[in-house]
C-alpha cells in the first residue's frame, strides 16, 4: 500500500542537512544553501551536531544528528522539525553546536526560512548564503 497525505493543513517544517567537510578540506566559515546537498561538494553527516530551533511562540525544538545503525537499517542523519502554522517567509532562529575535526566545540546561530537547507559546518563566525563548489 502507498499512503498519501491529503491533509489541507500540513503546516511548515524546517529540514537541516548538517554536514562537515571531508579529508584535509576545511570550511573557514559555516555555509548555508537552500535544498539538498550539492553534488561536487565533498562532505559527510555531522554526527553529534545539535540544533535548537526557537519558535515565535517561545517553544524550543531540539535535534541531534545521529545516523545510528541497527541490524536491519539505519536512521537518517537529516533533522526535520515540524513548525506548525507559520508564514513561508518567516525567519526562524537556529542555534547549532558541533565538534570540528580537531574535536573543538563550535557554535553558531542562523536565521532560516522554513524548508530544506544544507549547512556546511565550518568556523563559528556565522553563515553565508553560498555552499556551492
Amino acid at each position: 500500500y502507498f499512503y498519501h497525505n491529503q491533509s489541507s493543513g500540513t503546516g511548515a517544517f524546517l529540514g537541516l542537512h548538517l554536514r562537515l567537510p571531508v579529508g584535509a578540506q576545511s570550511a573557514n566559515r559555516t555555509k548555508v544553501c537552500d535544498g539538498n546537498p550539492q553534488a561536487g561538494v565533498p562532505s559527510r553527516p555531522a554526527i553529534g551536531a545539535q540544533a535548537t530551533i526557537f519558535l515565535p511562540d517561545g517553544r524550543r525544538l531540539a535535534g541531534q544528528v545521529d545516523g545510528g545503525n541497527g541490524h536491519s537499517g539505519k536512521r537518517s542523519p537529516d533533522l526535520h522539525f515540524g513548525l506548525g502554522p507559520l508564514e513561508a517567509n518567516r525567519k526562524i532562529r537556529v542555534a547549532l553546536r558541533w565538534r570540528d575535526r580537531d574535536g573543538v566545540v563550535q557554535e553558531t546561530n542562523l536565521e532560516l526560512s522554513p524548508g530544506w537547507h544544507t549547512v556546511l559546518l565550518g568556523g563559528a563566525e556565522g553563515g553565508s548564503d553560498d555552499c556551492r563548489p
